[in-house]
């Protein structure tokens, strides 16, 4: 599938490869592209490190000379990126195993004072250091003997504890002793339905970090704009992500950054959704010396792009084309966060949906569909 180890794709379902939800979302996962966007937000001095080529090096076990240059510049703006010695025995056991909780602990560990945004992302990062004591609980059980050693006859029937499956899925597993291969094998579970398991593993993770994601930013917004409610009332009924879950396969895809642009050319300013009034609010590079037709042209190109999944705005533009749509408004933040949401769940639909067509999946359209309807808001 997407998010998992190929090897063991089961195995990721309590908590995916952190690399992989970062890619979603376009937060960099590489050492330099995290010092690269550290620098940008949070003034880091990149004067004082190593070059990007150089730390490239380093991490290949090159360039040693430059190897404590980088690590003071580290220990300067991160007083805690030294693993501790349980951390460090930790990456040694699971590293190149499916498990991923060194890799989310470390991640944890290194970001930064987070005080001021307490409520905004208390309950997602909650959410992670509780999936990585199920993962650690879910790893016991299958491997109580080490690693090497798996204990259990079906490993399936271990994970049914740890994420959700639908009902009729549990009952049909618990007449195999939790093991798919049997069910596959008498035509009991069709290519659509197998499909429909593999997405309940994949989107166990991702859906609820979003609801935890969703949480705490309405919690935040509304402190900051109490009467948020009144003026977008979805918000309350259907909350952030209810929105921009995909509701349609077809002809061109209408998928979740599709439908975020439907709530911006609608529900957030006000009026009915329209693609005209939307993209000549798009930004364009140099729009001031083209002519009206070449840079209408551009607009509209770009939009359809966004709309298919062929590519997503910059925060520049989007921070400009917010700007545009709603000026002087509080909820430019809000709505921003929204649209990351949405292209990191455009990227993941588009890619089942390319997966069950390269598998000849019949009734794909409506599996893919359900599978994502089954998100539920955190309470």
């Amino acid at each position: 599938m997407i998010l998992g180890n190929n090897k063991g794709w089961m195995f990721s379902a309590v908590l995916p490869p952190a690399d992989a939800i970062f890619e979603l979302f376009d937060f960099p996962s590489s050492l330099t592209g995290i010092l690269r966007y550290a620098e940008k937000e949070y003034g880091w001095d990149r004067s004082r490190r190593p070059s990007d080529n150089t730390v490239s090096a380093i991490l290949k076990g090159k360039g040693l000379r430059s190897q404590d240059k980088l690590l003071r510049y580290l220990q300067e703006n991160i007083p805690g990126v030294f693993l501790s010695e349980e951390l460090v025995d930790e990456w040694m056991e699971l590293h190149g195993s499916v498990f991923q909780r060194h890799k989310w602990k470390s991640i944890l560990q290194g970001l930064p004072d987070v005080d001021v945004l307490d409520q905004e992302v208390a309950p997602c990062l909650q959410f992670i250091r509780d999936r990585i004591t199920n993962e650690e609980a879910f790893q016991n059980e299958l491997c109580p003997n080490g690693l090497r050693e798996l204990s259990v006859d079906s490993p399936l029937s271990v994970l049914c504890r740890y994420v959700e499956f639908p009902a009729r899925w549990l009952e049909a597993l618990s007449r195999h002793s939790g093991d798919f291969q049997p069910l596959v094998a008498s035509g009991e579970m069709s290519r659509s339905d197998f499909l429909d398991l593999q997405l309940c593993l994949e989107l166990d993770f991702i859906l609820k970090a979003l609801a935890a994601i969703e949480k705490g930013v309405l919690t935040q917004w509304e402190g900051v704009e109490p009467d948020l409610y009144l003026r977008f009332p979805f918000l309350e009924s259907d909350g952030l992500i209810g929105p921009i879950l995909p509701t349609a396969i077809g002809d061109p895809l209408h998928g979740p950054y599709s439908a975020f642009l439907d709530l911006l050319s609608s529900r957030f300013s006000g009026g009915a959704s329209r693609d005209e009034s939307l993209s000549r609010s798009i930004p364009v590079l140099g729009e001031d010396d083209r002519d009206p037709e070449s840079r209408r042209e551009t607009q509209k190109d770009l939009l359809k792009k966004w709309r298919k999944g062929i590519s997503y705005s910059s925060i520049d533009v989007m921070s400009e084309l917010l700007e545009r749509r709603v000026p002087n408004s509080s909820a430019k933040w809000g709505i921003q966060i929204i649209e990351r949401c949405a292209r990191a769940l455009d990227r993941l639909f588009r890619r089942h949906v390319e997966y069950a067509v390269s598998h000849s999946v019949d009734g794909y359209e409506e599996v893919i569909v359900r599978a994502y309807g089954r998100y539920k808001r955190m309470a």
